[in-house]
């Protein structure tokens, strides 16, 4: 899974038009609207976002709040803590480790829990919290993208301007 990340990061500039979220979530196979719904309670969408400072001298980062603990190992793939502050590389790395605790502990609501919390740790409480954040935006997002109308308004040209462009 490493070299994915390393492959999905190099690709990052050469489809730039299309949506970083859908692209992660395709990449490491795991629903958008769930990486969607990370994002937002993680740093309400913000790439710049800084979390507070640790006891331990680390912080999260970017949009899906990275812990600066794992700098070391990403560094070793060539990931920057300025990848993470921008939208691509926080989605890919948020969908890298999502995809890796759903490898440890199994596709269930429980591998958020660990992103939030770490998989080491005990905090059981935290962990249910954050899974029952989680799970009421993403259903959130889902009923809002499943009532988006097709079309958000009218074509501003007709149909056989297209084919002069």
């Amino acid at each position: 899974m490493a070299r994915e990340l390393i492959m999905c990061l190099f690709l990052l500039a050469s489809n730039a038009h299309a949506d970083c979220v859908d692209r992660a979530a395709a990449r490491f196979r795991l629903n958008p609207d769930l990486l969607r719904a990370v994002a937002e309670q993680e740093s309400y969408n913000d790439p710049g976002a800084l979390g507070p400072l640790l006891s331990d001298g680390n912080r999260a980062i970017g949009k899906w709040q990275i812990n600066t603990i794992h700098l070391p190992e990403l560094a070793r793939y060539g990931v920057t803590r300025s990848d993470l502050m921008t939208e691509c590389g926080s989605a890919f790395v948020g969908a890298w480790y999502l995809a890796r605790y759903i490898a440890l502990v199994g596709p269930t609501w429980h591998a958020l829990g660990v992103y939030n919390t770490g998989p080491g740790s005990k905090n059981v409480a935290a962990q249910r919290r954050y899974e029952a954040a989680v799970k009421r935006r993403f259903e959130r997002i889902r009923r809002e993208r499943s009532s988006a109308p097709l079309v958000a308004a009218a074509p501003s040209r007709a149909m056989s301007v297209w084919r002069a462009e």
